[in-house]
Order: C-alpha cells, then structure tokens, then sequence
C-alpha cells in the first residue's frame, strides 16, 4: 500500500473525523492507554486494535460488539482499504486519503444466490420443463446410437454399510483426531519477538533526561519484567507530550506521574475551606507545597497539614513555615526553665498576643530581657509580646527572722521561708 492511510468515522458524533496512520499500532476506545478516543465509550476500555504495516492491515476485535462483513470479528483478521466495520452503531473504515468518502456507508454481506427453477430443473436427470413445447422430430442418423437408460431411485440398488464398520470408523476418526490434537499441543510454540529490555530502558532514561529541565522522574523496575515511570512534571499539557512519549518507546509502560498545575487547584480549593485563618499558598514544585503565614493554634496548622495530604493525591512533603501563637508560649515555657525563671515568670496567650507577668527582681529582668530578644528574632514582628509585671517590695514588719550566710533568707510571720538577697535583708 503506498501513499499512506487515514482512519474514517462515518457515524456518530466524530462523523467526518479523519486519523492519518503511519505504520505501527493503534489502540482505539477510552483512556490513557488508546491512540483513538471513540465517543461516550467506557472508561478504560479498549475496543480494537489496528495493525497498520507498509502492505497490509489487519483488525483485532476486543470488543464483542464489533462486526466485520456482517458477521462478528474475531481474533486478527485482514482489513482491505475502503472496507467499512462496525462497533455497535459506529462505522469506520480505513482508505487512502485521495479516495473519496461513500454517501451511504454500510457494511457489506456476503450472500449466496439462491438456485433458480430452472437450474434445479437442468440438475435432475430426465426432467422437462413442464411448459416446454414437444421438440420437432429429427431425422435418424445413418448409425443411431443407443440411447441412454436412466435409472430412477426406485430401480437403482440400496446399498447399507453394516453397523460394525461404521462403528470401526466413527473409532478410527476419533483416535485420529485426539492424536492430531495432541501432536500440535506437545509441538513448541514459536518464540515471539520482544522488543530488547535493555534498549527500552535506556530510551526511557534518555526521555527522563531531556525532561529534567521541567520534571522529576525516575524509572522503577516492577514484577514480570515491566517498568514503571513515575514523578512530577510542572504542567498537564507536559503530562500528556510525556505520555505519549513513553507509550510510543514502551507501551506495556505503567505511568504514575503528576502534574504541579493540577495538585495546585486542589491545594487553593482546600486552603479556601480555612479562609481567614491565617495561612497562605506560597509555591509548589514537583509535589513539595510550601504555605506560608501565622495560626493562633498549632494544632489548627497540623489539622490543614492533614486535610492536605487527604485531598490532594501525589503530595509528598509540606513545608509549613508557619508560626503560631502557642508556639512561642511553648517555647518562652522552655527558656524560663533553662534560665531557672519557670517559678518567677509566667505566659498566657490572649488571642495573637503573649502576654507575661509575674514579680521578677532586677536580675531575673535582665535574665528575662535576653529571653524576650530570642523570642523576637526567631518569630518576628507576628508575636506581640506584652509585659503586666509587678515589683513587690518586702514588708520589713512581716520579717520575724534574717538568716545570713551562702544562703540568705528571712523568715516570716506565718513561718513561711523567703530567700532574699544580701541588700533585701533587714538590718
């Protein structure tokens, strides 16, 4: 066949579509996985398969309901151009593009010609037409010749075989046969022809490097001796060149890839639900989301962390820089107790606020001071941090007792012990 072919769809809502074919394969129905996507067919399914060499073409029907010359197709049978088949109501047909398109599709059935009277009547010996007119007497030839004597069924002789030679050969022919069928399943089925391993996957690790500009993508071997393609990609029209790509190097190939610009319309419909809440989309890059913001809980930040993971499939790490108000309170809790201040200073969040009291002296001040400035540079300018401290000075009238010593203190009256520094002792 020289000139090229083109696919046909004569019926349906893809009439007048035409596909040209290059020599190869051609899957045909719905899904990643066919060359042809037929209209309002089941997901996932494949209908046909076109062989498309450089002399001949040939149909394999997947699909029970396609039908080649009127009767169903079944397993690989060749297809002449311009001849129509059909998948239910659909027709297609498969010609060369100069060739003009029929007006009125249909496909074809070969029919037998039922014998007429006259050739039945000229089968039986002896018969006449009955409305045939005497033939006119011919003259005797010089040596008439005898003329034939037919024998009708009643005069010919019944000849009947005897039951035990039909039983010797109805034994005979199915001896026959079982022997037949087993030779051909003990002889070797010819080896097909597989495409080299090595080949493909070094095909496919040269598609996986001219991509690496806009993709993340590695090569998994699986189970069986087949591979899988998986990883990220920035877009799904990239997704889809890939797609294609890798089907045409390998198409038993499984894919398992993501595009970014899908995951992100699923990151911006979930972080909608928490509106308000203060956290923000900040980039998204071969599935790593980066958010962006201030809670006033932590446990409001890991609740969105988790709602993530769930709605958006292929997400494989957040990272959250966000803050939360009871992040620093957690964190001011454990500086007071390294600095030994956890008795004499404490915290509580009012709303976005930290505010902290207490009857610190003036080197617990200075001590609280360099905690504060830690605070501040590690959450910015987001933390407000309020101080309600209050100085008591020591009642000299309460003291019953002054102790002095490494470790000075005074004794009230009601017998409770205060430690007081050395100036703070009453004299």
């Amino acid at each position: 066949m020289s000139g090229g072919l083109e696919f046909r769809v004569f019926t349906g809502g893809q009439a007048g579509c035409r596909l040209p074919l290059k020599p190869g394969l051609y899957r045909a129905g719905a899904g990643p996985a066919c060359d042809i996507l037929l209209e309002r067919y089941p997901q996932g399914q494949i209908a046909f398969v076109l062989y498309v060499g450089h002399q001949e073409v040939a149909l394999e029907a997947v699909d029970g309901e396609l039908s080649l010359g009127g009767q169903p197709a079944q397993g690989l049978r060749p297809l002449t151009p311009g001849q129509v088949f059909a998948l239910g109501e659909r027709l297609f047909a498969v010609d060369h593009p100069g060739e003009a398109w029929p007006e009125n599709p249909v496909v074809t059935i070969a029919e037998t010609p039922a014998e007429t009277v006259d050739e039945a009547r000229q089968e039986t010996p002896g018969a006449a037409p009955a409305d045939a007119t005497p033939a006119a007497p011919q003259e005797p030839a010089a040596e008439p010749a005898p003329a034939p004597v037919a024998i009708t069924p009643s005069d010919a002789p019944r000849r009947h075989l005897p039951f035990w030679a039909l039983w010797l050969g109805g034994t005979a022919l199915f001896l026959g046969v079982g022997i037949l069928v087993l030779f051909l399943s003990l002889r070797p089925a010819p080896a097909p022809d597989r495409p080299d391993p090595g080949r493909i996957a070094l095909a496919l690790e040269q598609l996986i490097a001219a991509t690496r500009g806009h993709a993340e993508l590695r090569l998994e071997p699986q189970p069986g001796g087949r591979l899988k393609l998986a990883g990220y990609v920035a877009t799904r029209e990239q997704k889809a060149e890939l797609a294609r790509a890798a089907r045409a190097i390998a198409p038993s190939l499984l894919l398992q890839v993501s595009a970014d610009e899908d995951m992100e319309g699923l990151v911006r419909d979930t972080l909608a639900r928490f509106d308000g809440e203060g956290i923000e989309f900040a980039g998204l890059r071969f599935g790593e989301l980066t958010l962006q913001g201030h809670v006033a809980a932590a446990a409001l930040r890991d609740r969105v962390g988790e709602t993530l993971f769930d709605d958006v499939p292929g997400l494989r790490l957040i990272h959250a820089n966000v803050s939360a108000a009871d992040d620093a309170l957690v964190t001011m809790r454990d500086l007071l107790a390294e600095a030994g201040l956890d008795g004499h200073i404490a915290g509580r969040l009012d709303g976005n606020r930290l505010v902290v009291g207490g009857s610190p002296s003036d080197a617990e001040r200075r001590t609280w001071n360099d905690i504060r400035r830690r605070l501040a540079a590690r959450f910015g300018a987001a933390l407000e941090i309020v101080e309600n401290f209050r100085t008591v000075s020591p009642q000299r009238n309460d003291v019953v007792l002054a102790v002095r010593g490494k470790v000075p203190y005074v004794v009230l009256a009601n017998g409770d012990k205060e430690g007081r520094s050395t100036e703070d002792l009453p004299q």
